[in-house]
């Protein structure tokens, strides 16, 4: 099958426009005419993301993050992001973004999240469909183990009382710790809000109203992507090689 088949597949079910304005979902690196050999899956286009990909003999990267996110003047191959296009150009490699559209879609990160860690009710956020909210009937600090363990990863941050108990639990992955997000998780009635990183005065703010925040780190919040990629592809290409990579989180610990 041709990459553009798979890139077809993908915007079926997360169209480009439903990203936000902002974003910039899509093919950036490479040719959709090519067959594809395999799939990669990673959160970010990096050089370890490559090589992977080049050692697994898979020739479509991708990645949660566009590796192209801002406009350039320029393309200079000592800039690290720069100097990952043109290897992945030469060796042949494309790379596709699924950013903020793949995060409206009906069964992201965020549901998948809350469900695993035993939520019920589990509905999205917003009515775009970004981010999830759900029931539980746990203390503060059980949630947070439970997402620890779910996330293997230890450098998660709390505001509020741990003993807490906890009804309503809502995230939103990523950057979510802004004033609209954290608006719409107490509009809901969450009395626990988890994210991949807050602002300080939405931290600040919890902490002087004792509202339960959790930030679990950027990464740690998407990894999963990979997780809701295999299963969209798996379920229209059922032969086709796909390999799930992860960087790791950036944070020494």
């Amino acid at each position: 099958m041709k990459i553009k088949e798979i890139i077809a597949e993908i915007e079926r079910v997360a169209p480009l426009d439903t990203a936000l304005p902002y974003d910039n979902p899509g093919l950036i690196v490479g040719d959709d005419e090519k067959e594809c050999t395999g799939v990669l899956l990673t959160v970010d286009a990096t050089y370890g993301a490559l090589k992977e990909a080049e050692s697994n003999g898979c020739n479509l990267i991708i990645s949660h993050h566009p590796i192209i996110f801002t406009p350039r003047k320029s393309f200079l191959t000592k800039d690290y992001k720069c100097d990952v296009i043109a290897s992945a150009y030469v060796s042949g490699t494309a790379i596709y973004a699924a950013h903020t559209n793949i995060d409206g879609f009906h069964d992201n990160m965020a549901v998948r999240t809350l469900k695993a860690i035993g939520a019920k009710n589990v509905t999205t956020l917003f009515d775009n469909g970004f981010g999830a909210q759900g029931d539980v009937d746990m203390k503060f600090s059980e949630i947070k183990e439970k997402v620890k363990k779910l996330l293997c990863d230890d450098t998660i941050f709390t505001v509020g009382d741990e003993n807490k108990k906890i009804k309503k639990v809502a995230m939103i992955n990523g950057a979510g710790g802004d004033d609209e997000c954290f608006s719409r998780a107490r509009e809901v009635g969450a009395d626990l809000y988890i994210s991949g990183e807050f602002k300080h005065h939405i931290l600040l703010e919890a902490k002087e109203t004792n509202y339960a925040l959790m930030s679990v780190g950027h990464y740690a919040s998407e990894m999963c992507f990979n997780d809701v990629l295999n299963d969209i592809l798996k379920c229209h290409f059922d032969t086709i090689k796909i390999v799930k990579y992860y960087e790791g989180n950036p944070f020494n610990g």
